[in-house]
């Protein structure tokens, strides 16, 4: 059995929040909606919009930071053999003695909780484990993960490594770098994991991986080492990372054939329609060329019948039709990571190959997830503007897919041709 203590030599999370002026071109809407320069329903106390993206919300004109809300239930002791239906109380952790500090093992690997681990682990179930995947989900991550995380060391792991990451964007868009913390804590749990799936899967596996297949699949997201466009795929040198929050994508779908969390013994029974609802996503057999720009019909050939079968950008185009007219929110979320999960395999060659229209359609879906949740704001923001740099920069000649390309440039801050402007990624 293997032992490893936590954490690795390196330096707490930053504490200093990155601070900005407040923005004064709205009278009336709350603090946390002018940061995100999105419009306020200005519904008191709290408004709409940062319940659905995860944000304290504030009316306070004096308030210069964006918080993520703090509220839930979500708690800890520790012991290693809790029941997921446990109700737990946090504790002063200060005053555990650290021989004190949980264990967490299976069979065939063992870590040691300290108090930088027991501090990142109260975290994700007071505040990160709210953000995750729809509201619905996030209850679930919250009430019911504890336990199968102190018997899991890969999904505590991956717990580690999330909640790293969202700590690391609430101190603003200067911490753009990912730390040691969590490049330590992801390289733990991809070995683990892996290992895992390399051999026989037990029935009480099988919470803990679709857990961790969800946690990895966001993780994929938000780990994005850039601070502006020219840092960001497609602009920044080739890598073998690129790219790769699609393959996680998949890979989660893959996981769900494993775990079936759709089970009436699984802590995520209560996602079915959730789940559900991304399986439908495969494909409408028709798209609605109304909700697309008519210059679509034009650069995408939809009404040219012999090659609509073949076509390796049918697949995304047809979601991408069917998701124009949805606001992306965490009761929609699911809907939008269904064109992530869901690529033509040629369209996915395409995108490493930087095609432009197969990147024109990724800028759209960029576009539209913008403003939705902590862990896809970051990358859509960021490489949607590279996306529309490279375009114009590498392919002037591409008169109808330039014109396209308004609307992405209006969605992600980037108000006139040729200029790249990273707006404040708020988490």
């Amino acid at each position: 059995m293997v032992t490893t203590t936590l954490e690795p030599q390196c330096s707490g999370v930053s504490t200093n929040k990155g601070r900005r002026k407040p923005h004064r071109k709205s009278r009336k809407g709350c603090a946390c909606c002018k940061i995100r320069r999105v419009k306020c329903d200005e519904t008191k106390p709290v408004c709409k919009k940062c319940v659905a993206f995860g944000a304290t919300c504030t009316y306070d004109r004096k308030a210069a930071d964006l918080q993520m809300s703090f509220e839930g239930t979500g708690t800890i002791i520790n012991t290693t053999n809790l029941p997921p239906t446990t109700k737990y109380t946090f504790i002063n952790l200060n005053k555990v003695p650290s021989f004190q500090y949980p264990v967490i093992q299976d069979n065939d690997f063992t870590l040691r909780l300290d108090s930088m681990g027991m501090e990142r682990l109260g975290r994700f179930f007071k505040r990160t484990a709210l953000s995750i995947g729809t509201a619905k989900a996030g209850h679930i991550f919250q009430d019911s993960t504890l336990g199968i995380a102190f018997t899991h060391p890969y999904l505590m792991h991956v717990i580690q490594t999330i909640t790293a990451i969202h700590d690391r964007y609430i101190t603003g868009p200067a911490a753009s770098h990912s730390t040691l913390e969590e490049v330590f804590h992801l390289s733990q749990a991809a070995a683990l994991f892996n290992q895992k799936l390399s051999g026989p899967i037990h029935p009480d596996d099988r919470d803990a991986l679709w857990a961790t297949a969800g946690l990895l699949s966001q993780i994929a997201f938000a780990f994005v080492d850039a601070s502006t466009p020219e840092e960001a795929w497609p602009l920044k040198g080739q890598d073998p990372t690129d790219l790769e929050w699609i393959a996680m994508s998949e890979n989660k779908m893959a996981i769900w054939e494993i775990a079936n969390p759709l089970r009436p013994e699984s802590i995520f029974h209560g996602l079915v329609m959730d789940l559900v609802r991304l399986d439908q996503l495969c494909g409408p057999s028709e798209p609605n060329i109304a909700n697309l720009p008519p210059l679509f019909v034009k650069v995408f050939e939809l009404e040219n019948e012999s090659i609509a079968e073949a076509c390796p950008y049918r697949t995304s185009v047809l979601l991408l039709s069917s998701l124009m007219p949805i606001e992306c929110t965490r009761d929609t979320l699911v809907k939008f990571l269904g064109f992530a999960s869901h690529m033509n395999p040629k369209y996915k060659l395409l995108l490493t190959q930087k095609d432009p229209k197969a990147l024109l359609l990724l800028a759209y879906w960029y576009a539209k997830v913008l403003n939705s949740v902590w862990w896809l704001d970051r990358r859509a923001t960021m490489e949607c503007q590279a996306v529309i740099i490279y375009l114009e920069r590498n392919h002037p000649d591409e008169e109808d897919i330039l014109e396209l390309l308004k609307f992405p440039k209006e969605r992600c801050g980037m108000w006139r041709k040729g200029l790249g402007i990273l707006r404040h990624c708020s988490m």
